[in-house]
C-alpha cells in the first residue's frame, strides 16, 4: 500500500501551520522561507517541493478558504429561486475557519483576500438575478458590487467583534438589511438637495 500521497498531503499541512504560526504575528514581507522550514522541521527543498514561495503558501491556504460555488451546498442554494440561508452551514464554516478569517479579515490581512470573497459573493448574487427591463447593466453591477461588499463588511465586522450575536442573530441582521435596507434600520429618508 502506497501512503506517499497521505505523507506529501500531511507534510504540506504541517509547513503550511507553521507559515500561519508566523504570519499571525508577522508582515508576510517579512517572512522567510528559513523561518517556516525551521519552524516545520522541514529542509527548503520539501518547502518547494510544494510551493513556490513564500506567497504561494498564503493563496493556497486562502484557495481553500474561499467557498466554492462549485460545492454541492452553493448549487443547492444557486439552484433555488429565492434566497435561504443556512444558519448551521453558516456556522459550520465560521466554527472551522474563524481563526483564519479573524487573520485575513483584520487589519493586518491580505486586501487581495477580501477581494476574492466580494468576487464570490458577487457571483453568488448574480446567479439570482432577476434584472427589471429599466435597469442598465452598470446599475447593477453596482447594485451587485454593493450588496457584496456589504455582506463581506458585516461579516469583517462580526467576525472582529469581541461581543457578537449567535449565527442566527448576524444572519438574522443581514437579512434585514438586505431585505429592508440601511436607511429603514437608521431611521433616515435620504434625498438629494434641489439647488436654489
Amino acid at each position: 500500500m502506497n501512503r506517499q500521497p497521505e505523507i506529501t498531503a500531511q507534510t504540506k499541512k504541517e509547513i503550511t501551520q507553521a507559515f500561519w504560526q508566523i504570519y499571525c504575528r508577522k508582515p508576510i514581507n517579512k517572512i522567510t522561507v528559513r523561518e517556516i522550514v525551521t519552524l516545520a522541521g522541514y529542509n527548503h527543498s520539501t518547502f518547494y517541493a510544494h510551493f513556490l514561495d513564500v506567497y504561494d503558501v498564503l493563496e493556497q491556504l486562502e484557495n481553500k478558504l474561499l467557498p466554492d460555488l462549485n460545492s454541492p451546498q452553493a448549487q443547492s442554494l444557486i439552484e433555488k429561486s429565492d434566497i435561504r440561508l443556512s444558519v448551521e452551514h453558516c456556522s459550520d464554516i465560521y466554527k472551522r475557519y474563524n481563526k483564519y478569517y479573524v487573520v485575513l479579515l483584520g487589519p493586518k490581512g491580505d486586501p487581495a483576500f477580501r477581494e476574492k470573497l466580494v468576487s464570490i459573493f458577487g457571483e453568488f448574487i448574480k446567479k439570482h438575478l432577476k434584472q427589471p427591463s429599466d435597469v442598465s447593466n452598470f446599475e447593477l453591477d453596482c447594485v451587485v458590487t454593493y450588496a457584496a461588499s456589504s455582506l463581506l463588511a458585516v461579516l469583517t465586522f462580526y467576525y472582529q467583534s469581541k461581543e457578537k450575536p449567535s449565527a442566527q442573530g448576524i444572519i438574522n441582521l443581514i437579512i434585514d438589511l438586505m431585505n429592508h435596507g440601511v436607511a429603514k434600520k437608521l431611521g433616515w429618508e435620504i434625498a438629494i438637495k434641489e439647488n436654489s
